[in-house]
């Protein structure tokens, strides 16, 4: 099997049918495809299972989160080469066999990341470098908001989309794996990340391991949106934010980095309450 695909849904019935559409109508690959729903209290178990779709399923009593969640699938992928991908996606014709293309050609490669589109076609921000305490101390403080440029470095406002580049992250919308990284670095850490931050660490561990990580500008995948630190944050998407973000921080950073985050989460958590009813200034991703 050249290609998994797996996809983690939850409370996605309006997306998911567009999203699967577009990787069954896709030229010259045949993956295996995983749909691994969170218990979603919408309709959208049976939206996969109308579509009649020769895909495979897991169906979880409860939101494991993300990081669970994909690992389910990895757990039964064979695929060479894997890709994880967001229900509110649908791929560009030629995606997929572009992608496996260059992944065949690159066996260096752990993590690729394509072009990630809005509707209207322009291009959306898909690569970042890996954070700092310093940038995710503005990001909790809020200050961003003010000044977006104190994050500028972080969000990698200098990336050419146009060209093929060596990153440090890239999004977790359009994200392939190669089956090598996974036997280098293991699955994504569960433990440590219910959501946010796991595609973080995992490009970490991948490029502490040897591997590239690459931007790849042929494949295009239109996004739909998606949570992003610009939106307002509910008091409990915060508190996820938080701890996945002082695990991250445990892993990767130095006790100087631990005691900033741990001293300026409680201030996060107040500022979420009001974070809306600042105006954005910009729309990154998580």
């Amino acid at each position: 099997m050249d290609l998994s695909i797996i996809i983690v849904t939850w409370n996605s019935s309006r997306e998911i049918g567009d999203c699967l559409r577009s990787v069954f109508a896709q030229e010259g690959v045949s993956p295996e495809v995983f749909v691994i729903d969170n218990a979603s209290t919408d309709t959208t178990r049976e939206v996969v299972k109308g579509l009649q779709l020769p895909l495979r399923t897991v169906w979880n009593d409860t939101n494991r989160g993300f990081s669970a969640a994909v690992n389910q699938g990895i757990a039964q992928a064979t695929g060479e080469h894997l890709l994880l991908l967001n229900p509110d996606t649908e791929l560009a014709p030629g995606a997929l066999s572009a992608m496996r293309s260059y992944l065949r050609a690159h066996p260096e490669v752990g993590v690729a990341g394509g072009t990630v589109v809005n509707a209207d076609g322009s291009v959306q921000p898909s690569v970042r470098r890996f954070p700092t305490v310093r940038d995710q101390s503005v990001v909790l403080l809020k200050l961003h908001r003010f000044f977006p440029g104190l994050i500028s470095r972080y969000l990698a406002a200098d990336v050419d989309y146009a060209n093929e580049q060596d990153v440090d992250q890239v999004r977790g919308a359009f994200f392939f794996i190669s089956r090598r990284a996974l036997e280098r670095v293991g699955a994504l850490d569960e433990r440590n990340f219910f959501i946010w931050f796991e595609e973080v660490d995992f490009c970490k561990r991948v490029k502490d391991a040897g591997m590239r990580v690459v931007y790849v500008p042929g494949p295009v995948c239109r996004h739909a949106g998606g949570v992003s630190f610009a939106q307002a944050l509910s008091v409990q998407k915060q508190r996820w934010m938080n701890a996945s973000m002082r695990n991250y921080f445990r892993k990767h950073g130095t006790p100087f980095d631990r005691a900033v985050i741990a001293v300026l989460a409680p201030v996060s958590l107040a500022l979420a309450a009001i974070a809306g009813l600042i105006p954005r200034r910009f729309k990154p991703y998580v």
